[in-house]
């Protein structure tokens, strides 16, 4: 299976007041696709998935928003992220289900996999 990763989102926090290292949280949409579609079909899969980042992105940064107004704890925020990846799955799924479905023939959509995981990742073609 071949594997796009787009970057959706990036921060960086201290976890106490004492500590002098920074952590990283990066999101990304990765798209899962099988290794034997054609060129036009993977320029449909990789246009479809951007778009869908775009969504991902608006989703998760909105719904972050509504909830973190006010939190100050760590653990808050990290449940905070948590909560707006998983609406932005949702949304990037459906999205991405929406501009493919009369694009690519069932076949390979029933083998497309859209989700969201927390990274740092290692691919190099991140947006």
């Amino acid at each position: 299976m071949a594997i796009h990763e787009n970057l959706i989102w990036r921060t960086s926090y201290q976890e106490s007041h004492l500590e002098t290292s920074t952590k990283v949280i990066e999101i990304y949409l990765i798209t899962t696709y099988p290794d034997t579609v054609t060129p036009e079909q993977k320029a449909t899969i990789i246009n479809c998935s951007t778009k869908a980042t775009h969504i991902a992105y608006t989703t998760f940064t909105s719904t972050h928003q509504e909830l973190i107004d006010g939190t100050e704890e760590l653990f808050d925020l990290i449940s905070i992220v948590n909560t707006s990846i998983k609406s932005a799955e949702i949304a990037a799924r459906k999205s991405f289900n929406e501009y493919t479905i009369n694009s690519l023939p069932y076949e390979i959509l029933n083998k497309i996999e859209i989700k969201i995981k927390q990274g740092p990742l290692t691919s190099s073609n991140n947006i």
